[in-house]
């Protein structure tokens, strides 16, 4: 079995009608096989230097043509160019080309093309993950909610985090990391720590507070309410004009509506702002609960419009 090596420039004639000449090769003599090789100018000469240095050989210019002794991979016997493959192919099989200048250029244009569809196929772009900064990243609930990120909350796209927190709570953000790393899911794309809560923010699809002010602390109320409000007001500082108006920021916890409104007082647009509460939630589940006549414990996966919820 003959089996040759076609390699050219994907814009050359003389490949096209070396090309077309095996072509007519194979069809009509069955132990005759070929494999081709279509490259651009620039990535032509770098093949031919190397595979020239390789295996001795001496040739300049497009087509390169050699047979193979061995499947892909093995030594080659030089053949020449497509006057060299012209030749061999009279001598050996009788078999004379009656290619014309006019189908040799054709097909090298459409060669050109085709190289240049099959080199834009396979250039793959980079991944765009959903970005989700969590300000409060070391606070135990953080801790529980990372997990529940993964296995298709975002229909399968890569997820990239940025962890928040003060600057002695940075080695607990790093044992977080190496956790979510040894955890090898698919999902996950990348981590990035800091304690500068702008950059933080920084082009975030989602940023989530999880502010840790722990109530139990406070013997007054309106300590705990400066507090907050002052937590609020950096927060609110640093994500203006830092987010776009697609983001999403979305604040957990009792004292979730007081965040909201503190954000909206200090400029943040609204329309970024969702409130997760617990009082609403069980609401909610009240409401659903007595119009399905069961218990509360007893709810599962209902569906009901704000409407259908407000009519009771």
């Amino acid at each position: 079995m003959a089996k040759y090596v076609l390699c050219g420039q994907a814009q050359c004639d003389e490949y096209a009608k070396a090309e077309l000449l095996a072509d007519d090769l194979s069809m009509n003599l069955p132990d005759f096989k070929v494999h081709k090789i279509v490259l651009s100018n620039d990535d032509y000469d770098i093949w031919l230097k190397d595979i020239c240095e390789r295996n001795g050989w001496t040739h300049s210019k497009s087509p390169l043509i050699y047979r193979e002794l061995v499947d892909r991979g093995g030594r080659g016997l030089y053949l020449g160019d497509f006057k060299s493959l012209e030749e061999m192919a009279n001598h050996w099989y009788g078999f004379k080309s009656k290619l014309d200048s006019s189908t040799a250029e054709a097909v090298a244009k459409e060669n050109l093309e085709r190289y240049a569809a099959n080199k834009k196929d396979n250039i793959k772009e980079p991944p765009i993950p959903v970005k989700i900064c969590i300000l409060g990243a070391a606070s135990p609930l953080a801790y529980q909610l990372i997990p529940m990120f993964f296995g298709g909350c975002f229909g399968g796209k890569l997820i990239s985090f940025t962890f928040y927190d003060t600057e002695d709570k940075l080695s607990i953000l790093k044992g977080i990391e190496m956790e979510l790393e040894d955890m090898a899911v698919d999902d996950y794309y990348s981590v990035t720590i800091t304690n500068n809560m702008t950059s933080s923010v920084s082009d975030a699809d989602y940023v989530i507070i999880l502010e840790d002010i722990p109530a139990t602390e406070y013997t007054e109320c309106f300590s705990l309410l400066r507090d907050v409000n002052d937590f609020y007001k950096s927060v609110a500082d640093a994500i203006r004009g830092a987010i776009s108006d697609k983001t999403k920021i979305i604040i957990n916890g009792y004292k979730a509506c007081i965040g909201a409104l503190l954000l909206k007082h200090y400029d943040v647009t609204n329309e970024n702002i969702t409130t997760v509460t617990g009082l609403d939630e069980q609401r909610v589940r009240s409401k659903l609960a007595k119009q399905l006549a069961v218990m509360i414990q007893e709810e599962r996966n209902f569906n009901y419009t704000q409407r259908e919820l407000q009519s009771e």
